[in-house]
């Protein structure tokens, strides 16, 4: 298993020594990234589950199946949204605010 990723790796590491990040892309490119980017978050959440409803009616599954995945995605989605809304409930840090007050009043 080492040997097949490490066949892997070695050459797409030699081939990105040539490509410089700090490069412009075009328009388009950007486009495909952002909307990418977005449909991983909160802004392009419908955008995903639109994608993957079609998806499951492109590869003809018959109503139990389709119920069957729907339910799990949305047992998914409230541990994740459950899950992060703890996250963020556990770790907060109150933000000390310095007195703004004039000492005078």
């Amino acid at each position: 298993m080492l040997a097949a990723m490490m066949t892997l790796l070695v050459p797409i590491s030699m081939m990105s020594f040539s490509i410089d990040l700090s490069a412009g892309v075009s328009d388009r490119v950007g486009l495909i990234f952002t909307w990418l980017t977005d449909s991983a978050g909160s802004k392009g959440f419908l955008i995903t589950l639109t994608v993957l409803g079609l998806l499951m009616l492109r590869l003809g599954m018959s109503r139990e199946e389709c119920l069957a995945k729907l339910i799990q995605l949305a047992v998914i989605l409230l541990i994740g949204f459950a899950s992060k809304t703890g996250l963020k409930a556990m770790t907060e840090s109150l933000v000390l605010i310095p007195n703004l007050w004039p000492s005078s009043w």
